[in-house]
């Protein structure tokens, strides 16, 4: 399948397969609002089996900058989408977690937001007991000054299927802008309980 929005960029970062059959994937378009104005919308996709196209929308979150980077199912069959929202002032970008109508593919609940300086989400993946990690990076500091020091974070949050926050922990070095930043590949629980 192949799916544009001429002449605006069209992403797509991971999708995944509902009990039915049907795949949903995610990711973000940047869509001309008003005159000059530029506004990341969340992007959903819907196929069935054969991958024919069975619904496609876009939207903001909160009137923001949104992009979607991460989906899966939760066990009340609810899409759980994990991405990027646009941050206040130099955060530029916040982590969040939304609830989405499987049929409708519009939010279900308002948006849970994490902040935890310039993020960048990854992955969200199924922990236990209907708890899901959410993974990703951040960073603190002005990385356009070489010499500059930057809190490198690598960000693990666990939620439950609302956004709840159960714990979160972040993995923090810091090093000269020059070096460039940490960026996270995702996480995985092991039977012993280790997260990496």
């Amino acid at each position: 399948i192949e799916k544009s929005l001429p002449p605006y960029t069209l992403e797509f970062f991971d999708a995944t397969e509902l009990s039915d059959g049907s795949i949903v994937a995610v990711g973000y378009a940047s869509l001309v609002q008003t005159g000059p104005d530029i506004l990341d919308h969340l992007v959903l996709l819907k196929t069935n089996a054969g991958l024919g196209e069975v619904a496609f929308v876009h939207y903001p979150l909160l009137g923001k900058h949104v992009r979607g980077k991460s989906l899966t199912t939760g066990q009340d069959g609810v899409l759980l989408v994990f991405g990027d929202i646009e941050g206040v002032s130099v955060n530029f970008w916040d982590m969040f977690f939304l609830r989405v109508n499987p049929f409708t593919l519009q939010p279900a609940a308002p948006p849970a937001i994490y902040d935890f300086g310039v993020d960048n989400a990854v992955e969200i993946d199924l922990a236990e007991n209907n708890t899901y990690l959410l993974s990703g990076s951040s960073l603190i500091g002005n990385i356009f000054v070489p010499e500059n020091l930057i809190n490198n974070r690598l960000v693990t949050i666990k939620i439950n299927d609302q956004g709840v926050v159960i714990w979160q922990y972040y993995y923090e070095n810091i090093y000269k802008g020059k070096y460039g930043f940490c960026r996270s590949g995702g996480s995985v629980k092991y039977p012993s309980g280790n997260i990496m």
